[in-house]
C-alpha cells in the first residue's frame, strides 16, 4: 500500500494537542463517513424541531438524533487510537446498524414538510410512460415459480450488501471504505428526498387494481413477512432498493469483474421484482437508477473536497 493510500485511510494526528477534548482533536478523528452521518442526524434533528407540530412525540426523535450525534462524536474521538480489531471492524462497518432505524424513522417523519400524499404524481408518469399501470399490468405474466423467483431476487438485496463487503475488503481497505461510504451517502440521499415526495406504495395506492394473491413459496412467503412487520407508508420514490443495489453491484464489479458479471443478472431481477411484487412504481425503479448516476460522481465530489481539508476515507 503506497503512503498515500494509508494517508488517506488513516491520517496522521500529530499536530493535535494534548489540551483535553479539543474541537481540532476531534475532527482529526473523523472519517468522511463519519461527517456525512453526523450531518444527517442533525439535520433530522434540526427538522423535527423546526416542525414538531407535525411530528408525533417529537422530543424523543429530537432527542435520539441529538444523543445520536454525541455518541458518534464520542465513538470516533475515544477509539481512533483503539489496538483492538474488534473494535476498528465496528468502526468501519457501523452504519450498517443505522440504515433501518433510519429508514422507519423516516416512515414516521415522512409528512413534516406536505401533511398529504403526492403518489398521484407517480401514478401519472407511470401512465404517461408506460400507458397504463405496470405494478397491475405485470399480473398478466404471474405465475408461482416466477414469483417465487422474484422475490428471491427482491430478498437477494440482504445478502449483495455482505457480499460487497467481503468483494471490497478483498480488494483494499480502501475500497472497503470507499463502499460504505457510497452506500450510506446513497441510503441518507434517499432518504431525505422522501421528505419532499411523499408517496405511498402502489400497494396501498393503488390496491383496487391488484389481484389479491397468497404466498408463492418460501422466499415469497419470507418477503411479504418482512414488508408486513416493516409496516412502511410514503418511502417510494425514489426506490432506495434499487439505488443502493445497483451501488453494491457497482463496487463488486469494481472489486472482482467476474463476479461483478456473475451478480449482474441478480441485480437486474432484483430492479424488475421492485414493480412485479408492487413494491414500486416503474418510475421508481427507473429514479433509483438514476441515483446512481447522480450519487457515485456527488459523493466523488464530496470525497475530494473533504480531503482537501485533512478528512479522508
Amino acid at each position: 500500500m503506497s503512503k498515500e493510500t494509508e494517508q488517506e485511510i488513516k491520517p496522521s494526528i500529530s499536530l493535535a494537542d494534548n489540551n483535553g477534548f479539543t474541537k481540532f482533536q476531534i475532527v482529526q478523528r473523523l472519517r468522511i463517513i463519519d461527517v456525512i452521518t453526523i450531518a444527517y442526524f442533525s439535520i433530522i434533528a434540526l427538522l423535527v424541531l423546526l416542525f414538531n407540530h407535525r411530528v408525533s412525540n417529537w422530543p424523543l426523535h429530537f432527542f435520539w438524533n441529538f444523543f445520536a450525534v454525541l455518541v458518534l462524536l464520542g465513538f470516533c474521538y475515544f477509539t481512533y487510537s483503539t489496538k483492538s480489531k474488534i473494535i476498528w471492524i465496528f468502526r468501519d462497518i457501523y452504519p450498517f446498524s443505522l440504515y433501518t432505524f433510519m429508514f422507519k424513522e423516516i416512515s414516521v417523519l415522512i409528512n413534516i414538510f406536505f401533511p398529504f400524499w403526492l403518489e398521484g404524481f407517480l401514478i401519472s408518469w407511470d401512465k404517461a410512460i408506460f400507458g397504463g399501470y405496470p405494478t397491475a399490468e405485470v399480473q398478466k405474466l404471474y405465475h408461482p415459480w416466477l414469483t417465487e423467483f422474484m422475490a428471491f431476487s427482491y430478498w437477494s438485496y440482504y445478502i449483495l450488501f455482505p457480499a460487497g463487503l467481503c468483494a471490497t475488503f478483498v480488494k483494499s481497505k480502501k475500497m472497503f471504505r470507499e463502499y460504505i461510504y457510497n452506500l450510506s451517502f446513497t441510503f441518507y440521499f434517499c432518504y431525505l428526498s422522501y421528505l419532499f415526495l411523499t408517496a405511498r406504495g402502489p400497494q396501498q395506492a393503488l390496491v383496487g387494481y391488484h389481484l389479491p394473491r397468497e404466498a408463492a413459496g418460501f422466499f415469497d412467503g419470507m418477503v411479504l413477512n418482512i414488508q408486513a412487520m416493516a409496516n412502511i407508508s410514503g418511502a417510494a420514490f425514489p426506490s432506495s432498493h434499487v439505488a443502493a443495489a445497483g451501488i453494491v453491484w457497482l463496487f463488486i464489479f469494481k472489486a472482482n469483474r467476474t463476479f461483478g458479471y456473475l451478480v449482474l443478472p441478480l441485480t437486474l431481477c432484483l430492479i424488475f421484482s421492485t414493480v412485479y411484487l408492487q413494491y414500486h412504481y416503474a418510475v421508481d425503479a427507473i429514479a433509483g437508477v438514476l441515483v446512481l448516476f447522480i450519487i457515485y460522481p456527488l459523493a466523488g465530489f464530496v470525497k475530494t473536497r473533504f480531503a482537501n481539508r485533512g478528512i479522508y476515507i
